[in-house]
């Protein structure tokens, strides 16, 4: 309680005034109201508390235009137990023997003092892992609880302990003990394993526990793997992981026909006894989807027109089966596709078209679709396929379809992804000029660029063929043919860019 007074040291009991508490000496932390207004010249502070460390504190009390006043310097002593906390963790052995580590824990109060008035006793449980605890009771001595004799009688694993006392919360620790007597005795998870996958697909992974059930204090020395087949071999993989140990498996159907194959892979250590997992892998017939024949892997619409493709879906067998298909649209903008396949153009631009099963592991192909204007000149390439195959030569054919329209002069720029360049796919051996317009073709092998102009003084009408190009695969990636319009006039210098398509062209090289 704190009085308010005058100058001639009268108690002021009209005037109510806010009067804080802090500290004048020393830290911590204080509890409860720590700003009172005075009533009747005295602000009462009720319940104030103090933690923190132990040792010598003092108080100020002060309110706003008035001298502060200070308490006289006090002790913080220790308050009652709040928890308990490791000074020392158990280690060292532990399974079928005791610790060569006893563990210590404090018994502590809120401001993390050591409770040393404490009377209590500290019990260890097992809250998983199975087994019983030897030396599982230890009492507090000036709040430091010292074990002696805690142990772990069961199998090898790992623990989780409780150390817990009445009123307090318990404090829990992982442990894997381990048996200096024993040498190691490993155990997988399970007997044996069966794998499922499908015939010339991709491979099959799993993982299996690997324990020492005798909890061995000696690491193991040297583990291998073999595996042995009954029947076709080459098809399983099996390595020793560790931390935490186990055992991965890697079946490998892709070069396996329809059918179940067996396997048993031994694990060899040079001071534990060796162990022996069966493994049988079930293959079973998968598919692939062929949307589209070879001729119709890119396709071109005007807006609003359409178009069907037929999927076909061959088992591994090579046999013909009906399964339900799925359709999507990669870009439903651009294009969208009916639930039965019909592909619709919406607005100009490039769209990828997917049919997809899920049967047998699955199988999806997509379908490339290039979209025009309904009017107006295209420039376009004669590419009907957007896979080739690397070293293996190929043609593109560039050309212009008027559409009616009458041209003058004009202007192209064809990109491709030239080998000399990021990706580096493609090697150009030779340009074939057409034979309309005179086109001039400049090649730019650095960059991939090439420009081709053509020009008459008498117009030029219909489909011009603007020259041929004769590629090589190099390399294997991904990338495209672009199209552009540089310049596009009619026989009045008029441009006709604004209502022409240049088209584009996925290349993927295998």
């Amino acid at each position: 309680m704190v009085e308010v007074r005058d100058a001639l040291d009268n108690l002021v009991t009209a005037a109510s005034v806010p009067v804080t508490v802090s500290f004048a000496s020393g830290v911590g932390t204080i509890g409860g109201a720590t700003t009172v207004t005075s009533v009747q010249g005295l602000a009462t502070f009720s319940p104030l508390t103090l933690s923190g460390l132990i040792g010598p504190r003092s108080l100020a009390f002060s309110a706003t235009g008035l001298p502060a006043v200070n308490t006289v310097t006090f002790n913080v002593s220790a308050g009652p137990a709040a928890s308990l906390a490791f000074r020392l963790p158990p280690a060292g052995g532990g399974l079928n023997s005791a610790f060569t580590t006893q563990p210590v824990l404090n018994v502590l109060d809120n401001g993390g003092n050591l409770a040393t008035t404490a009377a209590l006793t500290v019990t260890a449980t097992i809250a998983s892992g199975g087994g019983t605890l030897t030396g599982a009771t230890a009492p507090a001595t000036n709040g430091v609880v010292t074990f002696t004799n805690l142990g772990v009688t069961g199998v090898g694993g790992v623990r989780s302990l409780l150390f817990s006392v009445s009123g307090l919360p318990s404090l829990p620790l992982s442990i894997t003990p381990c048996d200096a007597a024993r040498s190691p005795l490993l155990a997988l998870s399970v007997p044996s394993r069966t794998l499922a996958g499908f015939a010339l697909r991709s491979a099959v992974v799993d993982t299996i526990a690997i324990t020492d059930v005798n909890g061995s204090c000696t690491p193991v020395a040297s583990l291998t793997t073999s595996v042995t087949y009954t029947g076709a071999s080459g098809w399983l993989s099996a390595t020793w992981l560790t931390n935490p140990a186990r055992l991965a498996l890697r079946a490998d159907p892709s070069a396996l026909n329809t059918n179940t194959y067996l396997a048993n892979v031994s694990l060899t250590s040079g001071n534990a006894p060796t162990m022996n997992l069966p493994v049988t892998f079930n293959v079973a017939s998968s598919i692939s989807l062929r949307y589209g024949l070879a001729t119709e892997k890119v396709n071109e619409l005007d807006v609003n027109g359409t178009l069907q493709l037929t999927p076909v879906i061959l088992s591994s067998e090579g046999a013909v089966i009906t399964a339900p298909i799925t359709y999507a649209s990669r870009s439903p903008s651009i294009a969208t596709v009916a639930a039965d396949g019909r592909i619709t153009a919406r607005l100009g631009g490039q769209a990828w078209i997917v049919a997809q099963t899920a049967v047998n592991g699955g199988a999806l192909d997509s379908v490339f679709l290039n979209v025009t204007r309904t009017t107006g000149p295209v420039l376009r390439a004669d590419v009907a396929r957007f896979d080739y195959t690397r070293l293996t030569p190929f043609s593109v054919t560039l050309s212009l379809d008027t559409r009616g329209a009458t041209v003058g002069a004009a202007q192209f720029v064809f990109t491709w992804p030239t080998e000399q360049a990021t990706p580096a796919m493609l090697r150009l051996t030779t340009t074939v000029p057409g034979t309309v317009g005179g086109p001039v073709i400049i090649t730019d092998n650095s960059s991939g660029t090439t420009r081709i102009s053509i020009a008459s003084a008498t117009g030029m009408t219909g489909v011009i063929t603007l020259g041929r190009f004769d590629f090589i695969p190099m390399l294997t990636g991904s990338s495209q043919f672009v199209l552009r319009h540089v310049e596009l006039l009619d026989l009045n210098q008029q441009s006709l860019v604004g209502n022409a398509t240049a088209l584009q062209y996925p290349v993927v090289i295998k």
